[in-house]
């Protein structure tokens, strides 16, 4: 349900961005006039091509831009991870409570956890105080965490890779399981 969400807003700011550039050509194609361009302030009524100009200009500047804005923004909200990953003293993510033979809500929600914290996180890196911060999120990726043929699968684009690529080459693809050597990790196999 929050990826449907995510993806209306995305698509409503997309809408919107195509109403701007059609006002913007409105706008562009009055041309100002004496009462406009002159120096003096804007007294008395305004005339037709000049409320029509300031409308537009006011309506994208004070509306539809901070709307635009507002719902990407909010599109790719990811709020800060209880114990991010950059921060050395939390409490690491465990799959050990889990049955990965099965599928459960529940299961795919923590997994879908981990793979984020694991991938789509800040990380700590060597010297102390540098880190890594990932060029897109989890959400932007479309980071998918599914259950089939009795195996757990992540899947996400590789947004760095271009368009034009096939899919197989730009779509990350990997088994989840736990790892055999550290009781309780999540190992990732390749596809």
């Amino acid at each position: 349900m929050i990826e449907g969400a995510r993806e209306e807003l995305r698509a409503a700011a997309r809408d919107l961005k195509s109403i701007r550039y059609r006002m913007l050509g409105v706008h562009a194609s009055l041309p100002p006039s004496s009462q406009e361009t002159s120096k003096g302030d804007l007294e008395g009524e305004m005339d037709v091509e000049t409320e029509l100009r300031n409308v537009i200009a006011c309506g994208i500047q004070d509306g539809l831009d901070p709307l635009i804005d507002d719902w990407l923004n909010a599109a790719n909200y990811q709020p800060e991870r209880r114990g991010a990953a950059c921060n050395p003293e939390a409490e690491p993510l465990t799959i050990a409570h889990l049955d990965l033979s099965v599928f459960s809500e529940e299961t795919r929600l923590a997994l879908y956890e981990v793979v984020v914290a694991e991938n789509f996180s800040r990380t700590a890196l060597e010297p102390p105080g540098e880190e890594w911060v990932p060029p897109y999120t989890a959400e932007q990726a479309g980071l998918e965490v599914v259950f089939a043929w009795g195996l757990w699968f992540a899947t996400w684009w590789k947004l760095e890779l271009p368009q034009d690529l096939p899919e197989a080459e730009r779509r990350e693809i990997l088994i989840l399981e736990e790892s055999p050597d550290s009781s309780g990790t999540l190992n990732y196999r390749e596809v």
